[in-house]
Parts: C-alpha cells; structure tokens; sequence
C-alpha cells in the first residue's frame, strides 16, 4: 500500500474516531460523576449506622457509670456490701445484670481496695487510676485481660472514721467487654458492614492519641472509613467503619449509564465505519466505472482498428422485423451506397451468387431455429466481379426477446484465388514427382538391366577356364560392377523412402540360415590383409521368428559390409540374440577391429549422405547412404539402432527388432560353430553348381536377361524349355516332362500368380512341381499374390549364378528340408519395394 493510500485509509476513519472519543469521554464524566454520587450515598448509609451505634454504645456507657455511682452510694451507707458475693452488689445497684466482670472501691489517699469479682492487682489498678484524674469519671480497656474487658472508675465519698469528716475515693468497676459491644450492637453478625473502636482521637494504627484497638479489624482504619467520634468520660473513643466488600459503589443507574454509553460508541462506531465502508465501496465503484470506461473505450478505439486492420465488415440482422444493420465496411463488401437508409434481409440475399443462394438462406435459418452460430461461405456479385464471403455470427436475444443475429463479413476471395493457385501448383509439383520417380525408376533399371548382363557374363566367364590372370580381372570387373550396382540401388532406395514406399512383410524367418548366408556371400567382399568374419548365436534363439526376411537381410548385408569396408586385419563378428522382453526381441551385434569412429561423427552418424570421415570413404567407396536406411528400416520394423565406437579400436553397431518365435522353445537348433572365412577362401571359390541335371521350363521375355539365365542353367547340363504363355507352362506340367518351373513375374502379359495356381491344381504328382519366380520387386504386389498362389520362392533381381543355385538346389531337395524362403541376391539386398 502506498503512502497517499494509507494517508486517505487514516483521514477516512478520523471523523469515526473523534465522535467515539467524544461519547467515551462524555460516557466517562457522566460514570465518574454517578460512581462519586454512589460513593457518597453508601458514606451516608455507613455513617447513619455508624451514629446508631455510637448513641447505643454511650447509652451503654452512661448506664454502666450510673450503675458505678449507686454502687458508691450503697458502699457509703452499708460499708459492708463488699462482704457478700459479687451477685448479691450487682444486683443491689442494677435492675438488669450488668456486664460486670468485678467490683473494687478505693479508698482517697490508701492504696488498699476493697475489691469484689475478678479484679487486676492492685498494683495494676493504681497504675492505671493513676494515668487519669481521680477526681473524675475514666473508662479506659484493661489490658492483659484473658476476656477483654473495659475499666470504668468514678469519685465517690465515703463513710468518714470520725464524725463531721468527708472522705473521698473511687469506685472501680471490670466491665465485659465482648458483652457490653455486644449489646451495643457492635458485634452484629447480619450488619453489612465491618466496624472497629479505637480509644484516641484518630482511627489510624500509628500515631498520638492512639491507646488501644477495642474492637474490629485494623484493615478497617486503613480503608478510608467513616468514623464518629464516641464521648466517654476521661477521652473520646472512635468508631470507624466502611462495607464488609469495602467502597464498591455499584447501582442500576451507574450500570446503565455504562451500558448506554457503551452501546453508544459501538453502534455509532459501527454506524461511521458503515458509513465510511459505504463512501468508500462508492468511490471504488466510480473508480471503477472510470476504468471500465476508459477500458470500453480503448477496447473500443482498439476494435475499430482491428476491424479497419481486418477489413472485417460487422452487421446485425433482427429476425423479428426483418431489418439489417451493416457497417461501412460492409456497404463497400456489397457495394450498397451510403444513401440508403433502410436495408432489409432480402437486399443481402440478393446479392448472394444464383448457385449459392439457397445454401446460404438455409445456413442462416438454420441458426436462426436452433440458436446455434454461423459459419458459412459464399460468393456476392457486385457491378464489378464476383466475390467470394466468409461469414461467421452468433445468435443473442434483447432485452424485449427479439431474436438476432451478430455477425462479420470477410472477403477471402484472394485467399480462394491464391488456394486454387496453390493447388494447382500442388498438383503439378505432384505430377513432376511422380514423373521423376518414374523417370528415375526406369533410369534405375535401364542401368541396372545392362549391369545385369555384365555381370551375368563375367559370371559364366568365372565358370569357364581362364588364366589367372584373365581370372584376376574378371573378377576385378565383377566386383566393380556389383559396386556400381549397390549404388544404383541405395539411390533407388532412397528415391523410394522419399515417397514413403516403405512396407515390412512380416515372415517365417530362420535368422540362422539368414546370417550364414550374408557371412557367405559377404567373404566375397574381403580385400587384403587377414580379416575374419564369424557368425555365433545364441541357444535362446528360436528355430524360427516372425519378421521381415528381406528387410533384416538389407540391414545385416550394410552393416557387415561397412565393417569390412572399414577393416583391413583383425575380425568382423555377427553375433545373435534372442530375449524375452515385448513378446520377443532379436539382439543382432555387428563388432569389428576397424579404425573406429571419431567421437564428433557420432551424432550425425545415421543421418543422409554423411560419413565419418569423406576422404577415408572416398577412398574405400560408398554414397553415405547405408547407415540411413537401416535406420529407417528398423524404426519401421519398430525397433531401435545404435553405436559405439573408439578410433582406432574398432566400433560395435547393435539393433534390437520386434521378432516374436513362431515355434516352441523346444525346437530350437543346437549353436553351430562360427563360421571363418578368409581371402583365399573366398576370392579361390567359384560359383557352385546345381547336382545333377533338371528339366527347367523358363518363361521369361527375350533378350539378353534371358539368355544369361539359361546359361546359368545350362551350366549344370540342365535342359531348358523356353515358354512366352501360360499356357505352355501348364501343358508341360501335365505332360509330365518337368522337374522345375522358372516364371519372370515381370514379363508383360504373363500371370504368375494364376499360372501357379492352375499348377497347384494339377493332382501329385505333376502338381506339386516346384514353382520359382524371379521379380524386380520380391516383396511387391505380384510377389504377395504369388505367394497367396503357393509358388516355391521368389528371387530378386538381378540373378546371379549363385542365387539362382542355391535356390534351384533348395527347390528340389527333398520336403524334409521345409519350405523355402524369398532369397535375394545378397548385393540385391536393401532393395525397397515399389508398392505403386
């Protein structure tokens, strides 16, 4: 809270504060004033009882002196009235029996009494006859006495010894005390009051005059009591006496006039702070109504700038009466000039476009029956062209249950224009994407299909019987042109995961068998130096999984062969594992002894067209394009990759993979023995052959791909049947003369599926022949449908010697071996399908 605000809190409560202190102060004179006028009034009780009790206890005395002076009378005339008992002399001068407690006489100028009752010494009585004037009376306590008691003594004359002599003494009384107060009235129990005597002048504890306390309490001469003084003969008494609860001067008026002034500066408090709390709530609430109003008019200011910014045109339509409001922004949308006054809703539909007229008219009656906004767009003619209208309300009732409509107008017409310009750029740049990949596709397999038949003939070059030489360089040939090819390829892939192409076929797969294969047909690629690469697995890996065979080839064959591009000696290990976890995960681990990775590649590692280090690729070859797909292909397999690596000790790449056992534990296979291969083993080796001879129908279309086929079959002293239709296939089947059927699933006008189909109708056992297929694309639409068709394997282009082998030998061995699986060539191997 500021200073200026705490100032104005303060002065606000002042006004409230001064007629509080003024009630309290008038409250407390008008208290005092009655608490002194109480006071005194329970003065004048205490001192009206207070002269009761004295006149009672003089009276007391005076008696109690007379009863003394006819005592000395009857002595004076019957000198031996102290021979009897002390009964007998009271008696003879009283009537009541007084609080005489003993009798004495004393004779003038003896010291001898003649004493009756319980008296003091005499020793004590002339002490204290002494201290007064013995030619008068004296009443003084007696101190010393078991029961208090009171002395009184008078003059009195005496039977002289001789005649005509007069002798003079005094008559002594002992007087109960207790019982002389008591008749008094000054022990009374049921008085309200607490009452003292003092012999002295003055009803104080200290000081001249003061004798002895008679009766009471000395608290009470210390209370600023009433006194009275009482005469006795020889020296005044004194009684004092105040409220047995002490000065407490309480009334009904006294209480009420507390009460009332109390009341008083409460409710008028209460009634200043309500009047203060009300001022103050209404200067807030016209502070408030300030803000608000500067508020509303900045918000107002702010919306007129928003709809001119905007170029929103803001109307109103009162569906009771038919009348519309439109702002100026809304008279330049409908060219409407300014002039007219009146607008009605059938000017706004008007203008509304002939083919969206009605759908209009519907949108807005439509919210009109359900209370429910708008939000509808339309083209308006005006004198000049068609427009294109976005509109948006909501509906409200007025304070007279009128129903209307608030809404805004936008021209979108250049947003239309520039959205239809944009589609059809869209749809060009489609069209030139879709022309590209077709052109990049058919670019992919022109070079790819003369590849094919180098290769195919360096490959029967490799079979026959060359020079070491000649060998040397065939082999040189060979491999570079399986170079060139693995490039067209990851170009090819990466065309296709541009486009989104790419799809996992989940399969039977023995991941054993797959891992010999890519350590086999990976020896090929080992160069210089003693390189190892073994394959181990573990016991816990089933004897068959649920994945994609092609795709897990594709990653297994780059990361095999980008451990061995990068080492020249040590080993390169593949080591398998199955473990429990998400239903079944297959571990795969690719180690080597290379020269590692730099520890700043390692982030960038798997992204497109990044390497490590590009002089070091460029020498060992390659597009930076390998680790980026099998990136891709294991998270769409639902998986995960990564590495780790030291330079110059070699990396370790490790994938994990959704591959759930398609079999019992019980069947797995026993661990093999790794596989080692070296150089010589694999550069001395030459394609192997199929045993024995077949008799092989070939459908394929001519050309050169098909003569390189059928060499390769006729390599193994195989007969080769070429057929261009169906049809043939099936009339050789039933003939009886085959053992083996080749289909090319891209050859046009060629069915494969429904040719396998019509084979596997045959009856056993002419039907069961065993169906091979070749395809560009082992995984696409024809090759599913083949497969639905029951046909033996598909092979991926291009063929080689040794795919093509080993699938023949797979085919025709004996049906203890199982069923055989798609085998791709494995520099084929990565290839995405085309689904389109």
């Amino acid at each position: 809270m500021s200073i200026g605000g705490a100032a104005h809190r303060i002065s606000s409560y002042a006004p409230a504060a001064a007629a509080i202190s003024l009630i309290l102060a008038f409250g407390t004179v008008a208290d005092r004033t009655t608490s002194e006028l109480a006071l005194q009034t329970e003065r004048d009780a205490v001192e009206h009882h207070l002269d009761t009790l004295r006149l009672r206890l003089e009276q007391m005395l005076d008696t109690q002196f007379e009863a003394l002076v006819r005592l000395a009378g009857v002595a004076a005339t019957d000198p031996g009235l102290f021979d009897g008992s002390l009964e007998d002399i009271t008696a003879a001068i009283a009537s009541d029996p007084a609080p005489i407690m003993g009798l004495a006489l004393l004779p003038g100028g003896g010291d001898e009494l003649v004493a009756a009752g319980k008296m003091p010494s005499n020793e004590t009585l002339l002490t204290l006859l002494r201290q007064g004037n013995p030619d008068e009376n004296g009443a003084r306590s007696l101190p010393g006495a078991v029961t208090p008691a009171l002395l009184l003594w008078a003059p009195v004359r005496l039977a002289a010894p001789k005649a005509g002599d007069q002798l003079w003494g005094q008559a002594i009384a002992a007087i109960d005390a207790g019982m002389l107060f008591a008749r008094a009235g000054l022990r009374d129990s049921d008085a309200s009051f607490d009452v003292a005597l003092t012999e002295g002048d003055r009803p104080t504890q200290a000081g001249p005059g003061l004798r002895a306390l008679l009766l009471g309490s000395p608290a009470v001469l210390g209370s600023d009591p009433v006194t009275s003084p009482v005469h006795v003969p020889g020296g005044d008494w004194m009684l004092a006496a105040h409220p047995v609860n002490g000065w407490n001067p309480s009334s009904t008026a006294l209480w009420s006039i507390r009460g009332f002034t109390i009341a008083s500066a409460i409710g008028f408090g209460l009634l200043l702070i309500r009047m203060r709390n009300l001022t103050e709530q209404r200067r807030r609430n016209v502070a408030a109504l300030r803000r608000n109003d500067q508020a509303l008019s900045l918000a107002t200011r702010r919306l007129t700038v928003a709809l001119e910014a905007s170029r929103l045109g803001v109307w109103e339509y009162n569906a009771t009466n038919g009348k519309v409001e439109w702002d100026a922004r809304m008279r330049e949308l409908y060219d409407i000039p300014e002039d007219q006054a009146e607008l009605r809703y059938i000017d706004w539909l008007d203008r509304v476009h002939p083919e969206d007229r009605l759908a209009a008219d519907a949108a807005v009656r439509t919210a009109l029956s359900g209370g429910t906004p708008l939000s509808t767009t339309f083209r308006i003619c005006d004198r000049h062209r068609v427009k294109y209208i976005e509109a948006t309300s909501n509906c409200a009732r007025e304070a007279d249950g009128m129903l209307i409509i608030i809404g805004v107008n936008r021209d979108i017409t250049a947003t239309v224009e520039r959205n239809g310009e944009l589609e059809r750029r869209q749809v060009q740049l489609e069209r030139a994407a879709a022309n590209r990949s077709r052109f990049f596709a058919t670019m992919s397999h022109e070079i790819r299909t003369p590849l094919n038949g180098v290769m195919g003939v360096l490959d029967l070059m490799l079979h026959n019987t060359l020079s070491t030489a000649q060998r040397e360089r065939a082999q040189l040939v060979h491999s570079s042109a399986r170079q060139l090819l693995n490039i067209v390829n990851d170009c090819l892939d990466l065309s296709k995961l541009h486009a989104t192409q790419l799809a996992i076929h989940p399969a039977e797969t023995d991941v054993r068998d797959l891992a010999r294969e890519v350590v086999s047909l990976m020896s090929a690629s080992i160069r210089g130096g003693a390189v190892t690469l073994t394959a181990s697995f573990t016991p816990a890996i089933p004897g068959a999984v649920i994945c994609d065979p092609m795709r897990l080839r594709q990653v297994l064959t780059n990361l095999v062969g980008n451990a061995l591009k990068y080492t020249d000696e040590g080993s390169v290990k593949l080591s398998l594992d199955h473990v429990p976890e998400g239903g079944g995960m297959l571990a795969v681990e690719v180690s080597d002894t290379g020269i590692g990775i730099p520890a700043v590649a390692l982030d960038t590692l798997f992204q497109r067209f990044t390497q490590a280090d590009a002089d070091e690729a460029r020498r060992r070859g390659g597009t930076g394009l390998g680790l980026a797909i099998c990136k891709e292909i294991i998270v769409a397999m639902g998986g995960e990759i990564g590495v780790e690596s030291r330079e110059g000790k070699g990396s370790v790449f490790r994938f994990r993979i959704p591959a759930p056992a398609a079999q019992p534990q019980g069947s797995q296979w026993p661990d093999p023995e790794p596989l080692a291969l070296c150089e010589e083993d694999s550069v001395a080796a030459e394609p192997p052959l199929p045993r024995g001879a077949a008799r092989i129908i070939l459908t394929a279309q001519p050309g050169d791909a098909r003569r390189i086929l059928a060499s390769y079959l006729c390599l193994g002293g195989n007969e080769v049947t070429f057929a261009t239709h169906g049809s043939e296939v099936i009339e050789g089947v039933l003939g009886g003369r085959l053992d083996l059927v080749l289909l090319d699933l891209d050859m046009p006008g060629l069915d494969a599926a429904s040719v396998t189909r019509r084979v596997r109708r045959i009856a056993a056992p002419m039907g069961s022949v065993p169906v091979l297929g070749i395809a560009d694309l082992p995984f696409g639409d024809k090759a599913a449908a083949c497969r639905a068709a029951d046909m033996t394997a598909i092979l991926g282009k291009p063929v080689t010697a040794e795919s093509l082998y080993g699938a023949i030998e797979r085919a025709l061995a004996p049906p203890a071996l199982g069923p055989l699986a798609a085998a791709p060539l494995h520099h084929d191997i990565g290839r995405l399908e085309n689904s389109a």
